[in-house]
């Protein structure tokens, strides 16, 4: 029996939606080898320090893949200035 196969093995995605959104797609990445973390309660708001914040965004975009699962992180995001213009994907 051939196994499939695993791209996300070793990937962590923290998952913010509610519901049968966040249950389809923690069966879809469990199934790519992701390891999934279920924060319903989790809500975005302005950081505290602005310049720890820009710095945390701009060493994750330096990464070599950036999943955002939720679009209002990524409308979060984008408020940043190390926000990259190149960066392309629904919202």
């Amino acid at each position: 029996m051939q196994t499939a196969p695993q791209p996300l093995a070793g990937w962590y995605v923290i998952l913010p939606q509610l519901g049968a959104r966040r249950a389809a797609l923690t069966r879809r990445l469990r199934g790519f080898g992701a390891v999934t973390l279920a924060l319903p309660g989790l809500r975005l708001q302005p950081a505290a320090d602005a310049r720890r914040a820009d710095a945390a965004l701009r060493q994750a975009l330096a990464a070599g893949t950036v999943v955002f699962t939720s679009p209002a992180a990524v409308r979060h995001a984008r408020t940043l200035p190390g926000w990259r213009s190149d960066l392309t994907g629904p919202v």
